[in-house]
């Protein structure tokens, strides 16, 4: 016996095409009631200084390219965000799309009201990356993210990025990841000590070739040389981007994909 579902639509979904772009408009539906809500979250950080450290790196990513030339760097934008769930997300690739960060703000790092789940891509120009780079311990700070803009409001003021178009490559790269993150698996997790001296083994410089992650007497490291249950890191030195991020870390957890064709920090 099945039950058939009938899905009703408010809207059509639509291909158009921009300025020799193509834009696809994909109509939603939820077997929630939903709401005409232009914002999606509205509430305060609980512990703003290390959330924005996080969007911070997160920006630098997105600035960060290792095979792309100048001209292509225009034409990418940064990050993606995301509520709902009772959950705030925070994501984007490097230019190149070889890299791919998130920042996840869990429900014990907000205290706010979610009026919609939905979903905006906005610019981090400098006066946000500035806000960012100068919000204090125990700073009382509130987001909103909405249809339109996301916005961050501290004492100071507001700051308002708006909405702007989602790269194309973006959208395959989201897909990409997905596959990557369900074939991999957890290997390795490293306390923050363990963690520090581990990056401090990075090699200067952008090296050719990959380098192995493994253990030796209960000590992570970089190595050029392959060993057993060694787990192979491509371009090892992309990883400087979170290095500023490990003084605040509780632990490390890496995950290694089957083929060894990509690895999560």
């Amino acid at each position: 016996m099945s039950d058939t579902i009938t899905y009703q639509y408010n809207q059509l979904s639509s291909l158009s095409k921009v300025d020799n772009n193509d834009q696809l408009f994909l109509a939603q539906y939820s077997e929630v009631q939903k709401k005409d809500a232009s914002c999606f979250f509205w509430g305060r950080l609980t512990d703003p200084y290390v959330v924005s450290r996080c969007l911070l790196t997160l920006s630098n990513v997105v600035k960060s390219s290792f095979s792309l030339s100048p001209a292509d760097l225009l034409m990418l934008k940064d990050p993606i965000v995301t509520a709902g769930n009772e959950k705030i997300r925070f994501e984007g690739f490097s230019h190149c799309a070889g890299v791919y960060a998130r920042v996840d703000v869990l429900g014990d790092g907000h205290d706010g009201e979610f009026l919609e789940n939905g979903t905006t891509n906005v610019d981090f120009n400098q006066p946000m990356l500035s806000a960012l780079s100068s919000v204090r311990r125990n700073e009382e700070v509130l987001l909103s993210i909405g249809k339109k803009e996301v916005a961050l409001h501290r004492e100071e003021g507001k700051i308002v990025e708006r909405k702007v178009p989602l790269p194309t490559k973006w959208i395959k790269g989201l897909t990409s990841v997905q596959v990557f993150l369900s074939e991999s698996e957890p290997t390795y997790k490293f306390n923050r000590l363990q963690a520090i001296q581990l990056f401090k083994t990075i090699p200067t410089g952008k090296p050719k070739t990959d380098y192995y992650l493994l253990v030796r007497g209960g000590k992570p490291m970089f190595s050029p040389v392959q060993a057993a249950n060694a787990i192979t890191v491509g371009g090892v030195h992309r990883l400087k981007l979170i290095e500023p991020l490990l003084l605040l870390a509780d632990r490390l957890q890496v995950f290694a994909h089957k083929d060894q064709q990509s690895t999560t920090w």
